[in-house]
């Protein structure tokens, strides 16, 4: 759905930032 979807680019957001 498109929530999840939201919530999956959001994790991988979250995670690029952190690790960066």
């Amino acid at each position: 759905s498109v929530a999840v979807a939201g919530a999956v680019i959001e994790g991988a957001t979250l995670t690029f930032n952190v690790l960066q």
